[in-house]
This record gives structure tokens, C-alpha cells and sequence, in this order.
């Protein structure tokens, strides 16, 4: 199987980015009042420093305790949770080992529907098994 780096969730790019904004906003507020704009790039690139760990940490998807539980094809749609995707454009979907205790659910073909869950690795066989038996036109992807 083709090996898949997940991307980032929805959540994750909404923080980084007000991150990101308010830092701007914090420099160009001191050099406005300080009427000094010389140092603004030095000014913000020492501020962010300290948040580069908050950016290069990941964190987990939503973590399910029975994935199954919440994937069920109704009509022309594949639900899964709360969200529906029309399975006419579902043509790849990354089900794979997130770590030793958790594995992953993502559909990252498909960018109009930000889904990432994490579920424990023990139903990994079977939420592929359903993808198979439900949808077998649809690309497993690690």
C-alpha cells in the first residue's frame, strides 16, 4: 500500500493562524506606538520563537471509541458521524496506523470535507473490512 503523511485538521490550520495574526498584530502594535518601524520583522520573528513548538506540535484527531459505530452508507451518501459525503465523489479514503495505540480515518482527496478521527488500532481490520463490504469501489489508502 502507498504510504499516506496525513495533513493537518481543520482545528490545526484555525490556531496556527490566529497564532500567526495576533503575532503580526503584537508587532506592528508596538512599532505604531513606538513610530519605529526599522525592527517590525526582527520584532515579530523573536515573538514567534517560543510558538514554534505549538506549531510543530500535531495533536490527535477527535479520538472515537467505536468507529463502526459511526459509519453507515444511507443512500448515495457515506456517513460518518455527522458529516455525509456523496459517495460518487469519495474515490480514496486513508484508513492506516496513526501509532502503536491509535489508527486514523481521513479523507484527504476530497478537501470540502475536513474528517479526522482517531480510533483504537484494534478495530483497524474491521473499519477496513466495512470499507471493502460497503464501498468496494472506493481506494483504501495507508
Amino acid at each position: 500500500m502507498k504510504q499516506y503523511k496525513f495533513p493537518f485538521s481543520k482545528k490545526e490550520r484555525v490556531i496556527r493562524f490566529f497564532i500567526s495574526a495576533s503575532t503580526l498584530l503584537l508587532g506592528a502594535s508596538i512599532m505604531y506606538l513606538h513610530n519605529d518601524w526599522t525592527y517590525l520583522g526582527g520584532i515579530i520573528g523573536l515573538s514567534m520563537l517560543p510558538l514554534y513548538s505549538i506549531f510543530l506540535k500535531a495533536q490527535r484527531p477527535e479520538t472515537i471509541k467505536n468507529m463502526l459505530y459511526l459509519l453507515e452508507v444511507r443512500g448515495d451518501y457515506l456517513r460518518v458521524g455527522m458529516e455525509q459525503i456523496p459517495i460518487d465523489k469519495l474515490k480514496r479514503v486513508a484508513v492506516g496506523p496513526l501509532d502503536k495505540d491509535f489508527a486514523i480515518l481521513q479523507f484527504p482527496y476530497n478537501p470540502m470535507y475536513q474528517i479526522d478521527y482517531s480510533f483504537p488500532i484494534q478495530q483497524l481490520n474491521d473499519v477496513r473490512a466495512w470499507f471493502r463490504s460497503e464501498l468496494p469501489d472506493v481506494e483504501l489508502i495507508e
